[in-house]
């Protein structure tokens, strides 16, 4: 049996890397599973991390630095200038410890992604591993509903890492904080984001009703859903991939 590569964001020389269009596609992903791993990605994500050598280990050696060492608002600054990694938010819930980052590529595009890594003291892929998530938001996608697009996700037993195209909206929890939208349409929202999960019941989704999962686009009262989770089983999960969503496994 073929033994699953994970090794394709580590550091290595430059060359050019062109990806088949087929691949480019953003809404086709692409998985990788071992007994102790597994990765998600489109062709899109893959791309960047070739074009990018060492992108992925730079961000595994920020987040494995001690833990009072790194602080909200630390930059990581690519030596040759390509990118950089700003930590945006650290949050410690429990034995989780959370932390959002902002990555700014310095190409033509200047793309930025929002990562959210999750790391736990003790081995267990939890229901908020990253590839759970992303499943759960392509269920989403195919449903109709707006999602904010994910790219790449990685879990082990410990750790977990999501990437986002990084957006400026807010969500609408905050929203009705800062008086943007009424308390009876921030009610309203909540409670066609439940409509959604009630729909969607058979896929076990959760958190979908959290108004802090929810991000809404003020010029145009759009909203997106991120974040959402599902309980469903691993082995269903991988079934729901690749035969409802098209995932194809390497």
């Amino acid at each position: 049996m073929k033994k699953p590569n994970f090794g394709f964001w580590k550091r290595k020389s430059q060359r050019k890397w062109v990806t088949p269009e087929h691949q480019k596609n953003t809404n086709q992903f692409f998985m990788t599973i071992s007994k102790t791993r597994k990765l998600m990605h489109n062709g899109f994500a893959k791309e960047i991390i070739k074009e990018n050598p060492g992108l992925f280990a730079d961000i595994l050696k920020l987040t494995n630095k001690p833990e009072n060492s790194i602080q909200k608002g630390t930059i990581f600054h690519d030596p040759n200038k390509r990118y950089k990694i700003k930590v945006m938010e650290i949050k410690t819930v429990e034995t989780r410890v959370k932390h959002i980052y902002k990555l700014e590529l310095n190409n033509k595009k200047k793309n930025k992604f929002f990562i959210k890594e999750e790391i736990v003291p003790f081995a267990m892929l939890t229901a908020e591993s990253a590839t759970r998530e992303l499943i759960a938001n392509r269920v989403l996608k195919k449903a109709g509903i707006k999602v904010l697009q994910p790219h790449f996700a990685f879990a082990t037993k410990t750790r977990s890492y999501i990437v986002y195209d990084f957006t400026n909206l807010i969500t609408v929890m905050k929203a009705r904080e800062l008086g943007r939208i009424s308390s009876v349409k921030y009610f309203e929202l909540i409670d066609k984001a439940k409509k959604i999960k009630k729909e969607l019941r058979k896929y076990e989704i959760w958190d979908i009703n959290n108004g802090g999962n929810i991000f809404l686009d003020l010029k145009t009262g759009t909203t997106y859903y991120t974040d959402i989770m599902t309980y469903l089983s691993e082995t269903e999960l991988n079934k729901i991939a690749k035969k409802e969503l098209g995932f194809i496994e390497k």
